[in-house]
């Protein structure tokens, strides 16, 4: 809406602000049910791919380096990717898939609150690239969101395994095998 040239927000009046980073504002909403219902269909959607453990870009990118291993004849290197990919899904939730849902319930600056638009995501992204702080809040949202979608989660349990160091650096080395990382792909369908 515009009111002699001046961009007026219509902001949803549920929404709270989080935090600020690389010159965005941030927002969630202060309770999920709030959420309009075609946010909830993504988070729902995000929320089935943790059983995964994997994103659907990230799944390509592991098919292609096992392909490319093959025509180059590495069968150690394939071998050894299978067994990270293998621990990756067994370990149900990783750092990517959570940054990934939280991503849909953390809004930026102007973004509708009825809309998933690249330009956001792409904020977001980098911010997320660049600040370690706001992966902390990316994190907690969606912890958050899982407690509210599931009571069978152990949030706490599953906060320490995402902070476990020896996690990180395992989901870092597949990543990094398959020429991706934190960041890449996220919210890419």
């Amino acid at each position: 809406m515009r009111l002699f040239g001046q961009k007026i927000l219509k902001r949803d009046p549920n929404l709270i602000e989080l935090f600020k980073s690389g010159g965005h504002t941030f927002y969630t909403w202060k309770h999920f049910d709030h959420m309009p219902a075609f946010r909830e269909m993504f988070v729902r959607y995000h929320y089935a791919k943790m059983s995964r453990g994997i994103n659907n870009a990230d799944l390509i990118s592991f098919c292609q380096t096992i392909l490319k291993f093959n025509n180059d004849r590495k069968r150690d290197d394939i071998t050894a990717l299978v067994k990270f990919f293998e621990q990756h899904i067994e370990e149900y939730a990783n750092e990517k898939i959570i940054l990934e849902l939280a991503g849909y319930v953390v809004l930026v600056d102007d973004e509708p609150v009825d809309d998933v638009q690249d330009e956001y995501m792409d904020i977001k992204r980098k911010v997320l690239a660049d600040d370690r702080k706001a992966r902390f809040f990316f994190q907690g949202q969606a912890l958050k969101l899982l407690q509210s979608l599931s009571k069978d989660l152990d949030i706490l349990n599953l906060k320490e395994y995402l902070g476990n160091s020896n996690r990180q650096e395992r989901e870092k080395v597949f990543l990094k095998l398959i020429s991706s990382n934190l960041t890449d792909n996220l919210w890419k369908h």
